[in-house]
């Protein structure tokens, strides 16, 4: 993952503080900046490949075959 924190990693890691699937996260990044911001596919789906290098994220598959995403926060250096 790159060292710098942009502001959609920073969005959809405000929307990773409840496990939730892909659609979702865009969707409550739009509602966290009251319609502000809209993430796409491509970029939240390529932080999300990032994350996941890093074990940042845990992957959960749920009843309705959607995986949900959760941010483990660990070893946390600001």
């Amino acid at each position: 993952m790159e060292d710098t924190l942009t502001d959609a990693t920073y969005l959809i890691m405000l929307a990773l503080l409840k496990p939730q699937h892909g659609y979702a996260i865009m969707k409550e990044v739009n509602n966290l900046t009251n319609g502000q911001v809209s993430i796409g596919p491509v970029s939240m789906y390529t932080i999300k490949k990032s994350y996941k290098k890093t074990s940042l994220l845990h992957w959960k598959k749920v009843m309705n075959g959607k995986k949900h995403i959760s941010l483990l926060i660990k070893d946390l250096r600001v």
